[in-house]
């Protein structure tokens, strides 16, 4: 203990003497701590421990030893946790009695002297707590009873943690780790503790044109903090939304610098890297509005889920403890300062919370034409060369956010790797955003659309020519079934680029949920997010979406499908769904689309086309026996054939044999030999 601890300790002691007869057994217990309680201070009691009671000769003896060492101790001056102390409260605003009892709170940390001192009172004395904190503090128990109220500064300003008292018999009042940290660390003036609290947040790496594709919204969030700042107006806060890697906090970074005010991180990671807990960050919170008032600036709190504590009820009921509702919509409605807001999920959050919310954005993750723009700009700025068709194909198949993309481009630029390492990195950085998952192959064609390949009722010439139009009408559909691998997904996305429209691909197994309601939610996003964007909207594998009602055995079946066709009929956009398993859609799905096309397998004279394309050399006459081959099957052994080195024209032809007779309705038409012997392309396999 310092001197001044010293100091403090012995006022407490002082005072807990007075109050304790001789002749009660507390008396003993007191007697009994004081002879450790400090190394300078020498107390033998005389008396017969087996008697167990202290004499008034003894205890006035005691008396006078305490006296004599805390005159001697009074001279110590305050050290620097006791500036830090007075400064804190100073800037918080508090009375006489709150710096006594945030005083003690700090000094009764751990196995202190004046935290044995409060055990003993509480535990072996068995006082109450508010006369126990009203004696140790040195202040009247009326005003210790007002200042630990629900409502008090010291809990409303997060400088003190609520205890609960139901209990055990400690003090438990417990002062947040890192305010805590400060104040021993050396804290001591207001810009100190500002700075060592609320941090200001990183620089962006994005511009404020990255997030055009929020359109109106980004523009009225800037004028509503505008707005707020020059009239002062309480009760500000701007929800931001959307699945982790959407680019929520980065927007909050660039929103803050476009409209010039300096962005506070509130209840971020300490010094020592240790994360907060969701009471330390509300606590945090609490403090900023109390320190920071008069500063012109915007808090960022990122993941209000944190602090949306729930009970053992309202986890399966989906409400919080009433108190902690109570206490944050209040917060909500009287903040001084702006407080941006995130959220990874706004199931979260229950209605009486968003309604005040100022605003309420959802950030999505920013379309192809915006995702080229920043791969062009920040690839310029980290000096790395990338040819136009690299930008393009980057921004077209890795979905990331802007700071993403500044980071892998960094990468590369920091090992002089070039594109090879840019692909690493950004498909690491793909990769976590999937939860540790690799992109699903399938989402782009691995073989680029050909007309001449695609074996259908449709005149595609004609529907081409029509969408092409400048009036062509955009409110179309369209419902693309056949065996896998015959174009569907690649015409749909043929379709888009002739109507000059970014594509959003969708698999069933992006939208398919295991929790009640997450699909229907999956389901609006995609269709919300294609008429935000303007996109042609594909949605792969549309049987897992559209079943049969017929068959449906759980309500949640039934009331996914409904949800596809009520966002069918009232779509303004064009879009269209995939499926290998026409017969398993719903009865009421066919009147949903436009057109319904179904693509086969190619016939003759197309197989006789795409063997030239793909292996470069005249087909053999054997081939135009197959039956059942698409244009992906020939694209996948094309591959294979490449890995392997394989340019035998037999080899090639026994394998497409191999795979048409896989086919339900594929192989060789009867009366079909094969002139070669299969062992060629087995022992090469």
């Amino acid at each position: 203990m310092t001197p001044f601890e010293k100091r403090m300790l012995f006022e407490a002691i002082h005072r807990v003497h007075d109050t304790i007869s001789p002749s009660r057994q507390a008396a003993v217990l007191f007697s009994d701590w004081m002879e450790d309680v400090d190394p300078d201070f020498d107390w033998e009691p005389g008396r017969d421990h087996r008697a167990r009671r202290v004499t008034k000769q003894e205890w006035s003896l005691l008396r006078k030893q305490i006296t004599e060492h805390h005159t001697t101790l009074s001279k110590a001056a305050p050290d620097q946790r006791e500036r830090a102390i007075v400064s804190l409260g100073n800037m918080v605003g508090l009375d006489e009695t709150e710096v006594s009892i945030l005083r003690l709170a700090l000094h009764s940390e751990g196995q202190t002297g004046i935290g044995q001192l409060c055990d003993l009172l509480l535990d072996d004395m068995r006082m109450d707590r508010h006369s126990a904190v009203a004696l140790s503090a040195g202040r009247p128990a009326s005003e210790v009873r007002s200042a630990l109220a629900r409502n008090g500064r010291l809990f409303s300003a997060g400088l003190i943690e609520r205890p609960d008292w139901s209990r055990g018999r400690s003090l438990n009042l417990e002062v947040p780790r890192h305010l805590s940290r400060l104040i021993d660390g050396g804290c001591s003036t207001p810009a100190e503790f500002r700075e060592g609290l609320f941090p200001a947040a990183r620089q962006p790496a994005t511009e404020w044109e990255d997030f055009t594709h929020l359109s109106e919204l980004r523009d009225l969030s800037a004028r509503i903090l505008e707005g707020a700042t020059r009239g002062g107006n309480p009760g500000i806060n701007l929800l931001f939304y959307g699945p982790p890697g959407t680019g929520k906090t980065e927007f909050c970074k660039v929103l803050a610098r476009q409209i010039g005010l300096p962005l506070r991180a509130v209840g971020e990671t300490d010094d020592e890297g240790e994360a907060p807990t969701s009471k330390e960050r509300s606590s945090a919170l609490r403090l900023a509005q109390r320190i920071l008032p008069g500063e012109q600036g915007v808090l960022l709190f990122d993941e209000l889920e944190d602090i949306l504590e729930r009970d053992f009820f309202s986890a399966f009921f989906g409400r919080r403890t009433g108190s902690s509702r109570i206490h944050l919509h209040r917060m909500l409605e009287t903040n001084p300062i702006p407080v941006l807001w995130t959220t990874n999920d706004i199931e979260n959050c229950d209605p009486a919370l968003l309604r005040r919310m100022t605003l309420t954005v959802e950030i999505r993750m920013p379309g192809a034409s915006v995702r080229e723009q920043v791969w062009k700009r920040l690839a310029e700025r980290n000096n790395l060369p990338l040819s136009d068709d690299k930008i393009r194909q980057l921004a077209r198949h890795v979905e990331v956010p802007p700071a993403l993309v500044a980071g892998a481009l960094e990468v590369a630029q920091l090992t002089d790797g070039g594109e090879s390492d840019l692909d690493v990195a950004i498909g690491a950085a793909d990769k976590a955003l999937r939860g540790g998952h690799s992109k699903p192959p399938g989402t782009e064609q691995a073989h680029a659309f050909d007309q001449a390949l695609i074996d259908t009722d449709l005149d595609v010439n004609r529907l081409i020519e029509q969408l092409s139009r400048a009036d062509a009408t955009r409110n179309i559909s369209f419902c693309f079934s056949g065996p896998s691998g015959t174009g569907k997904s690649a015409l749909a996305r043929h379709l888009a680029e002739v109507m000059g429209l970014p594509v959003i691909q969708k698999r069933a197994s992006d939208l398919l949920s295991m929790f009640v309601g997450g699909s229907e939610r999956a389901i609006a996003s995609a269709f919300s997010q294609a008429r935000d964007e303007g996109a042609f909207l594909i949605f792969d594998e549309a049987d897992s979406l559209l079943a049969n009602r017929a068959f449906a055995a759980r309500s949640w079946e039934v009331s996914q499908v409904n949800e596809m066709l009520t966002w069918m009929e009232s779509h303004p956009l064009p879009f269209a769904c995939t499926t290998n398993l026409a017969d398993h859609l719903d009865r009421a799905t066919r009147r949903r689309f436009t057109i319904n096309a179904e693509l086969r397998p190619m016939s003759a004279p197309q197989l006789g086309i795409a063997f030239r394309k793909f292996f470069e050399v005249e087909p053999p006459a054997a081939l135009f026996d197959l039956e059942g081959l698409t244009p992906g099957d020939l694209a996948a052994i094309a591959r294979r054939c490449r890995l392997l080195g394989e340019q035998d024209t037999s080899a090639i032809l026994e394998a497409l044999v191999d795979e048409a007779q896989t086919k339900e309705n594929g192989g060789i038409r009867p009366g079909f030999r094969p002139a070669f012997e299969k062992s060629n392309w087995d022992t090469k396999r």
